[in-house]
């Protein structure tokens, strides 16, 4: 049990290490190419919250990661900073620039086996329906492997899931820059959306939940 419970601690560790660098990285790059933060979340729920800089923080302890720009998604009025003034190369920048460097942590940690990682993540992601043998297997090797090879599975894997053309994702968010406007709010839109978060949420709960009893 001591062995499983240090298992997971790794490979949590892991994920909060890819999380300070997606939002190290992301509001690095908002600061450098003129867009504003106005929130961080890390980690939900909100059960520390404070503000740096103006920044609404909020940290929690379930895994994830996200900025609020001023400006996104609505009319950005007289702020100088507002998400839609930026041109569109600094937006998209701002968007992926985090992915691509969570990319070339995991290759200086793997060589090329993170680019074959990633490659077979956006696969893993979305099939089979039951991912246990896969989780199953990436826990066996966090159990031996050395945290720096943990810590560049985790990053590619993520990459590889932040990258699907989901609205809320990273590549849903290209493409809301590409098209020129605000991201997508009908109803469908939303529906589809959650509908597919929640199949691979849930997936990956299930087999996360089936080995480790």
């Amino acid at each position: 049990m001591n062995g499983s419970i240090g298992t997971f601690a790794i490979v949590y560790g892991a994920i909060l290490a890819q999380m300070i660098v997606f939002v190290a990285c992301s509001w690095g790059l908002a600061a450098a190419l003129g867009a504003r933060v106005i929130d961080v979340m890390m980690g939900a729920p909100g059960l520390v919250r404070f503000r740096a800089g103006g920044v609404a923080v909020r940290i929690g302890l379930v895994p994830g990661a996200s900025l609020g720009f001023a400006g996104r998604g609505n009319d950005c009025g007289d702020d100088p900073r507002g998400w839609r003034r930026l041109p569109l190369a600094r937006r998209l920048a701002i968007v992926v620039g985090p992915w691509l460097v969570s990319c070339a942590i995991a290759v200086a940690l793997l060589g090329g086996r993170a680019l074959t990682s990633i490659a077979h993540g956006f696969v893993q992601v979305l099939y089979p329906l039951d991912p246990t043998p896969l989780v199953r297997r990436f826990v066996e090797l966090a159990a031996h492997a050395p945290m720096t090879v943990v810590l560049g599975l985790v990053l590619a894997k993520l990459t590889a899931m932040n990258l699907l053309p989901l609205p809320s994702l990273a590549g849903g968010g290209v493409i809301d820059e590409l098209r020129g406007g605000a991201p997508a709010r009908g109803g469908w839109t939303m529906a589809g959306t959650l509908f597919v978060m929640l199949y691979i949420a849930g997936r990956f709960l299930y087999a996360l939940v089936r080995v480790s009893i």
